[in-house]
Parts: C-alpha cells; sequence; structure tokens
C-alpha cells in the first residue's frame, strides 16, 4: 500500500475538525494506492462519522461503500461524498490495482455545498477521467506536506476550485443524459473526442453522420444545444488545459496535439474560452 497525505495543522485530529469561521477549509488531503502485493484489502470504518466531509475520487479501481446505511459500489472515474457526522464504511479490493485521492473539508458553506452535490440522490457521482482534479488533490497535499506562506488560504482556494469542477461534470453529465438522442449524431460526438486533434472540416463531419452539412448542423445543434464548431472548439481546450499542467510540453506542442495549425490562432482561442492566455493559464495552475 502507497498513502501520501498532508494536514492543514501538525495536531491530526482523530474525529476530524470542525471550523464554522471560514468559508470552505481542507483539513487533510492525499492518495492511496492497492494492489495483489498488498496480500489484504483496506478497510476503513467510523460508526459515528467524522465532525468534517470527505470527497474521494476514484482514478482507478473500485470500493465497496455504506454511507449512513447505504451500500453501493464506486468504480473508476466516480466521486463519493461522505458528509459530516455521516456513520460510514469502505474497503477496498486488493486484488485489483485501485487508486484513491481524497480529501477532508469543513466550513460554513460545507452543507450547501454537499447539498449541491448530492442533489440527485445517493453519495456517488459520475465525473469520469480527469487530469485536472488529480492535479487539485495533488497540489492541495503538496501545500499541506511544505506549509509556505499563505498556504490555508491556498489550499482554500483550490478547495473550491475542486468542489465547483465536480459540480461542472455533474452538470454536464446530467444534461447529456437529458438531450434528445441521435445515434447519427452520437457516433459524430464520440468521433469528436476521440479525433479532436483532426482538422475536421464541417462536410468530413457530416459525412461521417450521412447527412448534408445544413442538416448535419441543425440536428447537432438541437439535440446537444450548441453547434458542431463551439462543440469540438470546447472540447480542444478541455483538452489544451489538461496539457498545460504538464511542464514537459510547450505552448506549441499543446498547440498541435489538440488540433491548431496556428499557435496564435491557438492563443486566441484560448483566451476567448478561458479569459486568459495559456501562458497564463500554465503560471496560475503552478
Amino acid at each position: 500500500m502507497i498513502h501520501v497525505s498532508g494536514w492543514i495543522t501538525d495536531v491530526r485530529p482523530r474525529n476530524g475538525l470542525e471550523e464554522k469561521n471560514v468559508f470552505l477549509l481542507p483539513v487533510s488531503s492525499g492518495y492511496q494506492q492497492y494492489g495483489p502485493a498488498d496480500g489484504a484489502d483496506y478497510t476503513m470504518e467510523r460508526p459515528q462519522g467524522r465532525l468534517d466531509s470527505q470527497i474521494l475520487y476514484i482514478q482507478k479501481g473500485r470500493g465497496l461503500f455504506e454511507i449512513e446505511g447505504t451500500a453501493f459500489e464506486a468504480v473508476s472515474g466516480q466521486v463519493v461524498v461522505i458528509p459530516a457526522h455521516a456513520p460510514h464504511r469502505y474497503t477496498y479490493d486488493h486484488r485489483q490495482d485501485c487508486t484513491v485521492y481524497w480529501v477532508h473539508c469543513t466550513g460554513y458553506g460545507m452543507p450547501d455545498m454537499i447539498d449541491a452535490l448530492l442533489s440527485g440522490g445517493g453519495f456517488c457521482i459520475d465525473v469520469g477521467q480527469s487530469r485536472h482534479m488529480v492535479d487539485l488533490f495533488q497540489r492541495i497535499t503538496m501545500e499541506f506536506q511544505r506549509k509556505d506562506a499563505q498556504y490555508e488560504g491556498i489550499c482554500s482556494g483550490m478547495l473550491q476550485e475542486l468542489l465547483h469542477y465536480i459540480l461542472r461534470k455533474k452538470a454536464t453529465l446530467e444534461e447529456a443524459a437529458h438531450r434528445r438522442r441521435d445515434d447519427r449524431i452520437d457516433r459524430v460526438v464520440t468521433l469528436m473526442h476521440e479525433q479532436y486533434m483532426y482538422p475536421w472540416t464541417m462536410k468530413e463531419l457530416a459525412d461521417r453522420a450521412n447527412l448534408c452539412p445544413s442538416r448535419f448542423i441543425h440536428l447537432f445543434t438541437e439535440t446537444q444545444h450548441v453547434s458542431p464548431g463551439r462543440f469540438l472548439g470546447k472540447i480542444r481546450m478541455d483538452n489544451a488545459r489538461e496539457l498545460l499542467c504538464d511542464d514537459n510540453l510547450s505552448i506549441g506542442d499543446v498547440s498541435r496535439m489538440v488540433g491548431f495549425q496556428s499557435l496564435q490562432y491557438f492563443c486566441r482561442a484560448f483566451r476567448a474560452e478561458t479569459g486568459m492566455s495559456p501562458s497564463e493559464y500554465r503560471n496560475q495552475a503552478e
């Protein structure tokens, strides 16, 4: 087992921490990895719950959870939300590789945030794979370990970004589930996600759906509530944000990898989408 963690204070309260004088405050953060070499399952049981809430992201593998008497399985690409004071128990199966990121958090804003996260019912949220989420967990943990000047405020800001990012993923998937479905458009959407770096023309995309361009644009916009060009552009920008977190890639590399032939055009498009240049985004992430 690999266990890496950091705490906001040097004292580690066994039953968590409750803070009502700040909006959002991470208490501890880290990640755990398990595999066949560990020889035994990992189980955490808290019959009385904790004073703070816990957010867990299953990046790889699966876990068995029971929260307030509700038992369920969480798998890769899902977030589990454990409210403060909620009795809970969870187990990770050592027979398969499992990686879980987590953060304990408190603050007077947490009850409303928990209500928003769990608005769909249950304690589990589909978010998919996200390097950005992993990066936020890792950065909070690193700040806790280093405890440089103003680390508490920086960690609070990153916690707020993490929680709202989860809410964004949740809203996006819920919206997609209620859209009108069309197999022809679904095929093109999958193609856009898989080959977003290709310089698609509208005619090429329409051909893939066996539609004329005008009918394709109308049907795509009707089912996805956004034009095909805007949809593809957002996929490219989302992937650009992820890739910019990798310092080994130049901005030119990122531009080409997400399908832009012109670095200048990429920079303009990125600023239009995010309100900042790729360099400014990378510096902020660091």
